[in-house]
């Protein structure tokens, strides 16, 4: 059964908070509704990954084609006008939070 946005934000969010870092209310406000935040710099992308049918992960469709392409992943939301390029996919479990770069999911 998938996960809802604010299910998933509120996964990331815990696991940002054992390790310390906390987000203002304007990140989390973002990461409940695209499930994405910037930290640092680095944009994090948190799909749900909690569905059988839809895993929501994006990739550059262009890395298919030309293995040489690094463009960065994106997605676009019906928040967001231009797409929004990432740098990590989140992953939260019950007791992990795994990072992901985009760098291994390149066509290789």
């Amino acid at each position: 059964m998938a996960l809802t946005k604010q299910e998933i934000a509120r996964m990331v969010l815990r696991h940002l908070s054992v390790i310390g870092v906390n987000l203002n209310e304007e990140e989390k406000d973002t990461l409940e509704t695209d499930n994405i935040i910037t930290i640092e710099g680095q944009v994090y992308k948190a799909p749900n990954v909690m569905s059988s049918s839809l895993y929501n992960v994006n990739v550059n469709k262009r890395w298919f084609s030309d293995r040489n392409n690094k463009d960065k992943p994106s997605f676009r939301s019906k928040h967001s006008r231009p797409p929004i390029e990432f740098d990590f996919l989140l992953f939260p479990a019950k007791n992990s939070l795994f990072m992901v770069p985009r760098c291994f999911m390149w066509v290789v």
